[in-house]
């Protein structure tokens, strides 16, 4: 059971009707859609928008560091990703400049499995997303003849959540996105050999747009559904 608004698009401050019918719903765990409790969704929904104002706008995605891959790739999934299109683009321009940081370089692997990491959420509407956004890597790589990257960037995302440090194929590029998407996931909590002022910066210039608030709101809802499993994409 999840919350929805009928429309992912929908920007503004709900008026006090719409927030007393929404918090009903989650007082009560039940389904949301539009304005009304709903039942028997199968897939997950999202919440609505994740602040007044936080659609992507086309001069905002302008704004985002030098990664044209990852804006072409994105720019492709702008309908699944919706209100959260600047969030999760932030996200990933972060990622990518924390492991710039670390390791010097950020091959087409590492931005290919960079900008699919966690799409799948979007894609699939599932919190248990690695699978998906594998499978949306491997076809983006099949129509763009680079199959040979495919081993290195489902490892990359497979193992982007993995608690303990990654021993395996591809070590270098799998661990640093690894350490670098925990940097951000961590807000700055963890930073490894990065300095405070360089993180506080790069969260400055690509601003996080709720991408945080978002996760929250999504693990919330996987807790219910599946209390002893809120977060499928962890490895250990």
């Amino acid at each position: 059971m999840f919350l929805r608004l009928s429309s992912l698009g929908q920007i503004g401050r709900p008026n006090q009707q719409w927030q007393r019918i929404r918090a009903e719903c989650l007082l009560h765990a039940m389904p949301f859609q539009g304005a009304q409790c709903t039942k028997g969704l199968s897939r997950l929904a999202f919440p609505g928008p994740l602040h007044a104002g936080s659609g992507c706008r086309r001069d905002q995605m302008n704004s985002a560091p030098g990664f044209p891959t990852v804006a072409k790739i994105l720019e492709a999934h702008a309908k699944e990703l919706g209100d959260d299109h600047l969030a999760y683009l932030n996200h990933v321009s972060r990622v990518l400049l924390f492991y710039q940081a670390l390791a010097g370089d950020c091959p087409q692997s590492v931005l290919v499995a960079a900008a699919f990491h966690d799409l799948g959420i979007w894609s699939d509407r599932t919190f248990d997303y690695l699978a998906p956004s594998v499978n949306l890597a491997r076809d983006y790589l099949q129509s763009s003849s680079s199959l040979s990257l495919v081993p290195e960037v489902e490892a990359i995302i497979v193992n982007h959540h993995k608690l303990r440090p990654y021993r395996g194929a591809f070590l270098a590029s799998v661990e640093t996105l690894r350490k670098a998407d925990l940097v951000d996931v961590s807000l700055g909590a963890v930073r490894y050999s990065l300095s405070s002022k360089f993180v506080r910066q790069t969260k400055a210039e690509l601003p996080n747009a709720g991408f945080h608030r978002r996760l929250l709101q999504l693990t919330g809802r996987q807790s219910l559904r599946t209390p002893l499993r809120p977060l499928p994409m962890v490895r250990w």
